[in-house]
């Protein structure tokens, strides 16, 4: 059974410049995605879809097939162009597959056995698309007003004064980082609803995402200190080989 993985990269980005490229523990952010999706235990192929020629050449070093496309490709519906792209190439190199990884170049805060929990939960559960959830506690989210004050709308206090009933144990954040879904989601030809979807269990600290510059610091020390000095420098080609 084919598994093939799709790393995402492209060379611009709005916030931060040449963010897949920014190393974090002394590789680039997108090598990190590569070498997790490569070190995953159910992950056949693994493909780099970009649009530059910097990150093109890490994965050639990483010895994954690239996929070169336009810049529009990625700019246009926010990926979903440069999606359906990637699945197609990849359906004429491997033949048609019933579940894929898709991994954003940048979102590289993963534990190394995470695709593969999502894709044995995919399996298992015949679900569509399966996502990594992060618990949050004590959520307080304010929204942004006018004349310089904030006003709760969801948190200890409703703007009434009120506390709503909430249960804590039930409140998680979508880790964006990567899914694993049946392809026919990304071409349209297959329904999923986005309401309703099958995860498994992140870590609290892995909903950062490295979405603005000062965040970078924040990024490695969370890599650093949570998956390297821990677990090793290594620790994605050990999991692989079944340490």
């Amino acid at each position: 059974m084919k598994i093939p993985a799709l790393v995402f990269a492209r060379g611009g980005s709005r916030r931060i410049p040449r963010k897949n490229m920014v190393k974090i523990c002394g590789k680039p952010i997108v090598e990190w995605s590569l070498i997790q999706a490569q070190c995953s235990r159910q992950v056949t192929d693994v493909f780099l879809i970009t649009d530059d020629d910097e990150i093109a050449e890490v994965g050639e070093r990483r010895n994954v097939e690239v996929i070169r496309q336009l810049p529009t490709d990625f700019r246009r519906m926010g990926g979903t162009i440069a999606t359906v792209l990637g699945i197609e190439h990849m359906v004429k190199r491997l033949g048609w597959f019933d579940t894929m990884v898709s991994i954003a170049g940048s979102g590289m805060l993963r534990m190394p056995d995470d695709i593969d929990r999502m894709i044995t939960k995919r399996l298992e559960s015949a679900a569509l698309t399966v996502v990594i959830m992060c618990p949050i506690h004590e959520p307080w989210f304010f929204k942004k007003l006018p004349d310089g004050y904030a006003q709760t709308f969801y948190g200890s206090f409703t703007p009434e004064g009120n506390e709503p009933e909430r249960d804590d144990e039930e409140m998680m954040f979508h880790f964006g980082g990567a899914a694993v879904s049946d392809p026919r989601t990304s071409l349209g030809t297959k329904k999923s609803n986005p309401q309703h979807l099958a995860w498994v269990a992140g870590k609290p600290w892995q909903f950062f995402d490295l979405d603005r510059p000062e965040y970078i610091t924040i990024i490695e020390g969370l890599f650093r200190t949570q998956i390297i000095e821990p677990l090793g420098g290594d620790c994605y080609e050990k999991y692989h080989d079944g340490g």
